[in-house]
């Protein structure tokens, strides 16, 4: 027991040693850090103590032919930077998925067509609207929705969900005229930031009444997405005729620096995407129209397995 105990002091004394010198080395007295760095290289050399690595500079122990110990400074490798943030458009996300229980939404959705929605308890909402269309008058507001598609079973396994449809749910229409700033968004309860920003709505046919509904918040880990690839498709191969209503303007503040429009593209849609461009987002993708005319890149959500 005491040799663990001595073996533990030792190997305290050289962390304490190392980081004064790492930290304030102008101020530590030559001689006491010699001392002290003399008597911890001994300890330390007997308790098989070996410097940290993870330091811009570490201490050096040099025997002389008397006998002597010294110390010296010798630099390492520089300390790691933390990690480049990715942030839009070079990256998108991660992010963590939100329910929103306490929203009421009435959906009006097609295979292979955009549909819309309306907001049956909207009373409750009444100053969250207002605060973003001030013409907001006495009916249900509306939005719209992406085409309909079905939960494959490695969707349902990623939001663990058991429906078997689901749609994306854009923002209210009346939002993109006045968009939230970050701090709103910040604020805002899982139903605000649904109605905001959107969502994924999921519901079993023949019911037009979504049973779970998720929205999306901006997190150091969760939900992450591809690396942003360019659009595979112009006008030629996909018709503007085909995509009228299916981009919808942004609503998040830090997008809206970068691009204009977006749309949320499934991982099923075969009249639209062709199998080799389908292969690339299994489990569907968000599609951006960029400011820069003509450009349009998308970020494929990624399964788990690639998920921080």
């Amino acid at each position: 027991m005491a040799a663990q105990q001595q073996q533990s002091a030792f190997r305290r004394a050289w962390l304490d040693v190392a980081s004064a010198a790492a930290t304030s080395p102008q101020k530590a007295a030559e001689a006491e850090l010699r001392a002290c760095a003399c008597a911890c290289a001994v300890a330390a050399a007997r308790a098989g103590v070996v410097a940290p690595s993870d330091r811009a500079f570490a201490l050096a122990f040099e025997q002389a032919d008397d006998g002597a110990w010294k110390v010296r400074r010798v630099a390492t490798r520089a300390a790691t930077p933390p990690p480049p943030q990715r942030g839009f458009p070079n990256g998108l996300g991660p992010f963590q998925l939100r329910r929103a229980p306490n929203l009421r939404l009435s959906l009006k959705c097609y295979g292979g067509a955009e549909g819309t929605y309306s907001l049956t308890n909207w009373q409750q909402y009444k100053d969250l609207l207002k605060r973003f269309d001030p013409e907001t008058d006495q009916g249900a507001p509306l939005g719209s929705l992406s085409p309909l598609y079905c939960t494959k079973p490695h969707f349902c396994q990623e939001f663990g969900v058991t429906e078997k449809h689901f749609v994306w749910v854009y923002p209210l229409w009346g939002v993109a005229a006045r968009p939230p700033t970050q701090q709103q968004l910040d604020a805002a309860t899982p139903e605000e930031l649904f109605l905001l920003v959107g969502g994924w709505a999921f519901f079993s046919l023949p019911t037009s009444v979504p049973t779970t509904l998720v929205t999306l918040l901006p997190a150091a880990t969760g939900l992450t997405f591809s690396e942003p690839r360019p659009w595979p498709f112009t006008d030629n191969v996909m018709p503007s005729s085909r995509f009228q209503g299916r981009f919808q303007e942004l609503t998040i503040p830090a997008l809206r620096p970068h691009a204009m429009r977006y749309c949320w593209v499934g991982p099923d849609e075969e009249d639209v995407c062709q199998p080799q461009a389908r292969a690339e987002w299994p489990l569907g993708a968000f599609v951006y129209e960029m400011k820069e005319p003509g450009t349009r890149i998308y970020f494929a959500l990624l399964p788990s397995h690639h998920q921080t």
